[in-house]
């Protein structure tokens, strides 16, 4: 969904105030506690400066239906965008510290009402909106509970606003405090997620994943089953994963429990298969994997072979025809190496490895499972640091990739210890050698599932220009562009089109979290990631934007090996 980011005219409906708590108990209070004992819940008084807004507390744990009847207290509606409402900082306030929201790059969403049992203490026209700000490559989503006179920020459904987030941290993001009450435990019951669904059968569960806002939802394809609480369950053909969608803000994403790449497969021959195999062959962020990798159209039960199974009695088939497309298609883009070795194997002695093989899941569908050794390694690609103080300086940099590293340079011994010139040249301390930037490799895990769709598709021989372009807007200067591109480039000549996006330092700190001593003013951390294609496609464009380069500066890039 397009973010406007234009400045949107303000809205009077929020007066500024000095911030105050946001449970206040008062003597009214404890007659509505007794009052409302007998419906099955209490009510919190969150005050503000004219008069109380009554909030539904949390202990109410009735099972979300597809009527809503917990709308007593919430009430959604079709989000639809309005005017701003001034939360965040404005443009020209913005100090350029990674993460602030910019006012200007923020959307508002009335997504729904808070209802009351008590009207007469109570205003009607406390709004539910969600706030979607583009910040660092990607968007991030904030709910807030919008009074006359102030607004509440709801942090069970605001992305990466820690519960115990102080004032000052919430304002280097950019929320503008003095409008802001914060509310740490406001629950809405239906968009508390089960942690696991079980569909018509017992063997089909399903594990929670994540939520995900109205805006990044894929299209629901098929309804798969009905949950008595909560209601319609659909997959998504797009992205192979189960969704709770009952019209509201938020989605529940599920994911069911395969796990092959664990199993042992016993052959029809009565040998046993143990080199592993995974269900999706589509690994995105180093070594983040998406859902499974269903099948959906080019083979039919016909083309299939049983040839093992499980220990657990799965059934394995494979492919009656050796020139099948998904096997010629899998040794063109994916098989191209034995580890360890320099020399691309024959399609005879990769179809000798049994490179695909497949499965039914426990909801009928046919998911392709893909030989490890022959998958795509998603290994962070050569991410180098650069560091600029402002003067000569000794300088800790720490580095943790969650999946540990496979090279670095210099050596990595708990940290690298340098000194850093202004220019950017380093010196290692303890042996004195000269590097013009560190250098790392490894593997990296992060919290979503799913790889960025958004992004640019770029024929082959326009890849220099579409980079020297954007990493120019991602905040590299020309000779941290000219590294890049001298790495990567060779690597994008081989097909006709490439689909390429950038994740930025957020999602940088969740794959591999660094931290530099003394602290730097200013981090551009960037990531790519890029698809060969045969054909172009459609996809929506992605925003880019960097911090400006002030004070003591430190930028990384890197890329994602296939």
């Amino acid at each position: 969904m397009a973010i406007s980011s234009q400045p949107q005219p303000a809205q009077p409906t929020i007066v500024e105030k000095k911030k105050i708590p946001v449970v206040v108990f008062i003597l009214a209070g404890i007659a509505l506690l007794a009052a409302s004992a007998s419906a099955g819940y209490w009510l919190a008084t969150l005050k503000t400066a004219n008069n109380p807004v009554i909030f539904p507390n949390n202990t109410k744990t009735e099972s979300k239906t597809t009527t809503n009847q917990d709308a007593d207290f919430v009430k959604f509606s079709t989000p639809k965008q309005i005017d701003s409402l001034r939360l965040f900082i404005p443009q020209s306030q913005n100090k350029n510290e990674a993460f602030w929201h910019d006012e200007s790059q923020t959307g508002y969403y009335d997504v729904g009402r808070l209802e009351y049992s008590n009207e007469t203490t109570a205003p009607t026209s406390t709004k539910l909106i969600m706030t979607i700000s583009q910040v660092d490559m990607g968007e991030n989503h904030y709910l807030f509970a919008v009074a006359p006179d102030k607004a509440y920020l709801l942090t069970k459904y605001s992305d990466y606003i820690d519960s115990g987030a102080t004032e000052q941290e919430l304002q280097k993001i950019g929320l503008l405090t003095d409008k802001i009450n914060i509310d740490t435990s406001f629950t809405i019951p239906s968009l508390e997620f089960p942690p696991q669904l079980t569909g018509p059968e017992k063997n089909q569960k399903l594990y929670f994943v994540k939520k995900t806002a109205f805006d990044e939802k894929p299209v629901m394809s098929q309804l798969m089953f009905e949950d008595k609480n909560w209601g319609k369950i659909y997959t998504s053909t797009s992205t192979d994963g189960f969704y709770i969608d009952n019209g509201e803000p938020y989605v529940g994403v599920y994911a069911p429990q395969l796990n092959y790449l664990a199993k042992k497969i016993i052959m029809n021959d009565g040998t046993v298969n143990e080199d592993g195999y995974t269900e999706t062959n589509a690994i995105s962020i180093c070594g983040t994997r998406s859902f499974a990798n269903v099948v959906y159209d080019g083979v039919n039960k016909q083309d299939l072979v049983g040839v093992g199974k499980t220990p657990t009695g799965d059934k394995i088939y494979a492919l009656t025809n050796s020139q099948h497309p998904l096997l010629k298609d899998f040794y063109d883009t994916a098989a191209y190496f034995i580890p360890g070795g320099e020399t691309k194997i024959s399609y005879d002695d990769f179809l000798k490895e049994k490179p695909l093989l497949f499965a039914y899941d426990q909801f009928n569908r046919l998911i392709e499972l893909t030989k490890v050794k022959f998958q795509p390694m998603g290994e962070c690609g050569k991410p180098v640091i650069y560091l600029y103080p402002e003067k000569t300086t000794a300088v800790s940099v720490k580095l943790a990739p969650n999946g540990g590293f496979t090279y670095t340079e210099p050596v990595y011994d708990n940290g690298w210890e340098v000194m850093a010139e202004p220019n950017g040249a380093l010196t290692e301390i303890k042996t004195g050698k000269a590097y013009p930037y560190l250098f790392w490799e490894g593997n990296g895990s992060s919290k979503s599932s799913e790889p960025n769709k958004k992004g640019f598709v770029v024929a082959k021989e326009n890849v220099k220009k579409f980079l020297d372009e954007k990493l120019a807007l991602l905040g590299l200067n020309a000779k941290e562009s000219a590294d890049f591109e001298e790495f990567w480039l060779p690597r994008m000549q081989e097909k006709p089109y490439y689909f390429v996006t950038f994740y930025g330092k957020q999602m940088m700190d969740e794959i591999a979290p660094l931290a530099v001593t003394p602290k730097p003013d200013t981090i551009i951390r960037i990531l790519m990631d890029f698809t060969p294609l045969a054909s172009p496609m459609a996809v929506e464009e992605q925003k880019l934007s960097a911090p400006a380069r002030q004070g003591f500066t430190v930028v990384e890039w890197g890329g994602v090996l296939r």
